[in-house]
């Protein structure tokens, strides 16, 4: 396991070339440093979030709670293998009162809002956080919470991951560690994308293969006013390590990043894995052959020897394309409407 490169914001002039384009993560230090929200200290952090609270008076939030047991960890049960969570709403007023009653304890409950647009309660904080990385309209996403971890999971988008308040801990895994983090079912996860059934520890006697993903590894601690780009399908476990936390996250393309013209490729691989699960070995190698040659493009472009107008969606799929397509496979799904 090695550091996650690093750059300074004021040498930003290389980011999109360098790394945005190579699809390589990267810390940036000092990115958000002018941020109104940052905190170190839990007392000061409590304050900002109290202060929050009182100007914009945001209403109800959905969050999720993990029973001390699970030492921290959000996802599945190390016990069971179930989700290990519950989901409520409260107040948040009420949410930054319990988060505080927490702070002195030893063992606790983890206690978190995730993953929501900051401008749909926090409006006025919203028009004040800055990111030169990625298109404006792109919404930030807001993660309060104190002391918890996530397991090893992907998004289908960029992602550029601010902290705000406390500190954090990334370890990033190459997309091909797939077969080593031991991902749970891909259709039953904590929330939607495939995640690791280990813990952030794992016993390497029953997950073996893990001694490879952590050479394989990059880390690193972010402190208030950092960043970390990390690239489309990059696994990524993340640790809260403060008694407050507070992460904003910008996610550009694909489908979680709510990019209106882009399909899902994790629908695609759902579509797949429904249309060959019957198959047999031979078979399956068979359509292993053909995607590579038109899907994945291992020999090049499979149009080439095509005259350019006969090309099809094999020479670039068009909007037209596009809904016929769509109209296809929706009939084709769904033959009986």
């Amino acid at each position: 396991m090695r550091p996650i490169d690093e750059i300074k914001s004021c040498d930003l002039s290389g980011f999109e070339d360098e790394y945005l384009s190579t699809q390589t993560p990267v810390v940036i230090r000092g990115l958000v440093a002018d941020w109104p929200i940052l905190a170190d200290s839990p007392a000061d952090a409590l304050e900002k979030l109290r202060d929050l609270g009182r100007d914009e008076r945001p209403g109800r939030i959905r969050v999720v709670e993990a029973p001390a047991k699970e030492r921290g960890r959000i996802g599945y049960s190390q016990q069971s293998g179930r989700l290990n969570f519950s989901r409520k709403d409260m107040a948040f007023a009420a949410f930054v009162e319990k988060l505080e009653q927490l702070v002195p304890l030893d063992s606790v409950m983890v206690l978190a809002l995730q993953s929501t647009f900051i401008d749909e309660i926090f409006p006025k904080l919203a028009n004040r956080l800055t990111m030169p990385l990625f298109d404006p309209a792109v919404r930030p996403r807001i993660w309060i919470g104190n002391q918890g971890s996530v397991g090893a999971h992907f998004d289908d988008a960029d992602n550029i991951a601010c902290v705000a308040m406390g500190r954090r801990r990334f370890t990033l895994f190459p997309t091909g560690q797939i077969e080593n983090l031991y991902i749970g079912p891909i259709d039953h996860t904590p929330a939607g994308a495939p995640t690791t059934l280990m813990g952030i520890e794992p016993d390497l006697a029953r997950y073996p293969k893990f001694s490879k993903a952590h050479t394989a590894a990059q880390f690193a601690e972010l402190r208030p006013g950092d960043a970390i780009f990390i690239p489309t399908l990059w696994w990524h476990q993340v640790e809260a390590l403060s008694d407050i936390n507070v992460l904003v996250n910008y996610w550009q393309g694909g489908a979680i990043g709510g990019d209106s013209g882009a399909d899902s490729v994790f629908d695609a691989l759902l579509h797949a894995l429904l249309a060959t699960h019957a198959l047999s070995p031979e078979k399956l190698k068979a359509w292993s052959e053909i995607f590579d040659y038109l899907v994945f493009r291992k020999s090049g472009n499979p149009a080439e020897h095509i005259p350019a107008n006969m090309r099809g969606v094999l020479g670039g799929v068009t909007e037209i394309h596009r809904r016929q397509l769509k109209t296809y496979l929706s009939a084709r799904l769904n033959p009986d409407e």
